[in-house]
């Protein structure tokens, strides 16, 4: 629908359009590449351990963390929209060269570890769901060759489909599934409304008595925030949104509403149903849970097979999603920097990125022992040690008068920052020991 604008005199002065919620779906799309990284197993891992081990303790972590996703997310798209720029090259202007070189370094990484740590939990998965109606599942070999076929699967949808934008489709799809899936597994369980109500508010020592050690406190906490204002954030997305072409100014107001729909909404209900189903399922069975088979194992007797396979099913649908996201948030911007072509058409740049993924998930997870739920926890918690650098840079930039313009953070945006930053920096500190015990 169409409407003028008329000066004093009544001539016609300019023609807007009037901007509809189809019109604002339309346009929204870049930060579906952030959900479907954040919402991933190393987050699941970490939700369904604090929520399994201490009740609902921790669920305030679960809310800053939701917070903490829309202002990284938020503030990587204010820069790209307002300078134009890929977050490397900010870096590059902005800062100092060097910088820009060790946040990618630390951000590859973290992503080839986290990727290790997913390898394992596909082959678990395939394992768990063979085996929760009570058979006894596949061998060792079976798991690992439809790993590989899933692996084939990821590479033939992810990386091979051409474009940024068949990417961001598919992957609305797929995290939109997993949602319905954790949700049934919600409605299924049924948890305390009141009891989520007090999980609100910060308590230490925790509210609710823990069934896992003090010491993993930490770790789990760390494993939660850490993936929702993770170093990848701010050194990725503006490639996203590039690769849509909507790095200008114009596209601002788009991309609020696009950090909102996929960070707050679609990343928001996945934190509360995972987080809450573990709290309000796992932690009575009285035994704390250490890997996803368990998971699945106590969720079946309690309610239902059908229980056991949804919840299954989502853990290896994030699995696939989040592998992919991984390859694109740790190797894009390294490419991006080196000088490397970025573009998804590129047959050099689609054999990297299934090398980047092969290599960790399949070859070096085959060799790595431990449950998938702990490694990907330490993971996340890894993210959270290489994040602190990143969120200063970013905070520097989008901050600046000299570069945002009329564009740079408002006060409130600033103090949320800075909360961000010291929550990010003190879980990441009392979880550094336990990064280093795979």
């Amino acid at each position: 629908m169409n409407y003028e604008i008329k000066n004093k005199k009544g001539d016609v002065s300019m023609t807007e359009k009037k901007v509809g919620i189809r019109d604002y779906l339309s346009k929204i799309g870049p930060a579906v590449i952030v959900s479907m990284t954040i919402i991933g197993p190393g987050t699941m891992s970490a939700l369904v351990t604090s929520g399994s081990g201490w009740y609902f303790s921790f669920f305030w972590a679960v809310i800053l963390s939701i917070v903490f996703a829309y202002v990284a997310t938020w503030i990587s798209t204010k820069l790209t929209c307002v300078t134009g720029l890929s977050p490397v090259e900010a870096l590059k202007k902005h800062t100092w060269g060097w910088l820009a070189w060790v946040l990618v370094i630390f951000n590859f990484v973290t992503q080839f570890c986290v990727m290790v740590a997913q390898g394992r939990g596909l082959r678990t998965a395939v394992t768990t769901l063979s085996q929760v109606g009570g058979s006894e599942g596949l061998s060792s070999g079976a798991s690992l060759i439809i790993t590989i076929i899933l692996f084939v699967v990821i590479v033939a949808a992810y990386f091979l489909g051409g474009s940024f934008s068949f990417v961001q489709k598919l992957t609305s799809v797929m995290l939109t599934a997993m949602l319905i899936c954790f949700a049934i597994t919600f409605f299924i369980a049924l948890p305390d409304i009141k009891d989520i109500f007090l999980g609100i508010i910060p308590s230490f020592p925790p509210r609710w008595e823990g069934l896992l050690p003090d010491s993993q406190q930490w770790t789990s906490i760390a494993g939660i925030i850490g993936g929702a204002a993770g170093l990848y954030i701010y050194v990725y997305h503006g490639f996203a949104i590039i690769s849509n072409n909507r790095n200008n100014k114009e596209w601002l107001k788009y991309g609020k509403m696009d950090a909102v729909v996929f960070t707050v909404v679609l990343f928001g209900l996945f934190s509360f149903f995972v987080f809450s189903v573990a709290a309000a399922v796992l932690y009575k069975t009285g035994e704390p849970i250490t890997g996803v088979a368990g998971a699945a194992a106590a969720l079946a007797p309690l309610c239902g097979p059908a229980a056991g396979y949804v919840f299954t099913i989502g853990w290896m649908g994030a699995v696939m999603t989040t592998s992919a996201g991984c390859a694109f948030f740790g190797l894009i911007p390294l490419l991006a920097l080196m000088g490397k072509s970025v573009d998804l058409k590129d047959r050099k740049c689609q054999i990297a990125l299934t090398v980047y993924l092969g290599v960790p998930a399949i070859i070096v997870a085959s060799f790595v022992s431990g449950g998938a739920l702990s490694l990907l926890t330490k993971a996340m918690s890894l993210n959270n040690l290489v994040t602190p650098p990143g969120i200063l840079a970013f905070w520097y930039m989008t901050s600046s008068k000299k570069i945002m313009g009329e564009y740079k953070n408002n006060f409130v945006t600033n103090i949320v920052i800075a909360i961000m930053f010291f929550v990010v920096c003190f879980s990441a500190y009392n979880s550094a020991v336990s990064i280093f015990t795979f």
